[in-house]
């Protein structure tokens, strides 16, 4: 797919949104959103007892390495314990009974 905009003109474009502030803010409200949002969400999990200790675990282990990543490696690997973290909550909030959403109850993570 070509675009009718010039090269030159797409690169300048992209470097002054770069420099901007407004970019910045929002980039600062998104990191600390996603990555807030999700310390919550592991805290909640954890106190509920929703899901097994080690979900909460590989998510929370996997938040911080994404946060600090160095390398390729790194990321790869925090990218897959999040990805365990939470397919594992999920997978286990979906299998839950409509009578037991309904009665709140969210059980132990022994329970399946």
């Amino acid at each position: 797919m070509t675009s009718a905009v010039p090269l030159d003109q797409q690169v300048s474009v992209v470097a002054a949104v770069e420099g901007s502030a407004g970019i910045l803010i929002l980039e600062i409200v998104h990191v600390v959103g996603l990555f807030g949002g999700l310390l919550l969400a592991a805290v909640g999990l954890l106190r509920t007892h929703a899901v097994a200790p080690w979900a909460v675990i590989a998510l929370v282990v996997g938040l911080l390495g994404s946060m600090a990543a160095t390398g390729d490696a790194v990321i790869a690997v925090a990218g897959a314990l999040l990805t365990i973290g939470l397919g594992s909550a999920g997978a286990r909030l979906l299998g839950r009974s409509g009578q037991r959403w309904q009665a709140r109850d969210l059980g132990s993570a022994a329970a399946v």
